[in-house]
């Protein structure tokens, strides 16, 4: 695969979709299941993975590859918009594999808030500097999943160190550290 695009459902539509195929950039997005798109999924109920081609709008038609997973584990189907080439149902899995890979990008929006400290300063420098720390610890967090999955053989894809352990361990630390410069200093 060369170079892609890969997009969160609330850039579905057709302009999005046009400027995309104008600009000649592979795609995958999930395609919002819209009443057309619930009565394909339906009319395939039998079938686990499938692909067809889609022709979206009345007037500026637009037409892509409808891609349609089953997770047997959330026991749902999940749709997909996508320009790129489906033959086999390989594809299907090596697309959705390659999809996975927004997981940085989810996961980032989800828990930088985590790592913000809850402040009412209006001083610049301290709202700077907890802003600083908030960004070293997010890498520190992403880091500590990085050398955890690739030390046990596991691909990055969910969080394996949760963000409230890593609360819960440096604070621990934290505290540990603080004590001893106060016992240093008396």
């Amino acid at each position: 695969m060369s170079k892609y695009v890969l997009l969160d459902r609330g850039f579905f539509s057709i302009e999005v979709l046009r400027v995309l195929e104008r600009l000649k950039l592979k795609y995958i997005m999930p395609a919002i299941k819209n009443d057309r798109i619930k009565q394909v999924v339906k009319d395939n109920s039998n079938k686990l993975s499938y692909f067809l081609k889609y022709t979206m709008g009345a007037k500026n038609k637009v037409t892509f590859n409808l891609m349609v997973k089953y997770d047997e584990k959330e026991r749902e189907y999940y749709t997909f918009a996508t320009n790129f080439e489906i033959i086999y149902n390989i594809d299907i899995e090596r697309i959705a594999a390659t999809y996975r890979k927004r997981w940085g990008i989810e996961t980032g929006y989800r828990v930088k808030h985590d790592f913000l400290a809850i402040t009412t300063t209006e001083s610049y420098t301290v709202r700077m500097l907890y802003f600083m720390v908030s960004v070293i610890l997010y890498n520190f967090w992403l880091l500590c999943n990085l050398v955890y999955c690739r030390e046990r053989g596991i691909e990055l894809g969910t969080q394996k160190i949760t963000t409230r352990v890593l609360k819960i361990h440096t604070r621990k630390h934290l505290i540990r550290i603080t004590n001893k410069i106060l016992n240093m200093a008396k």
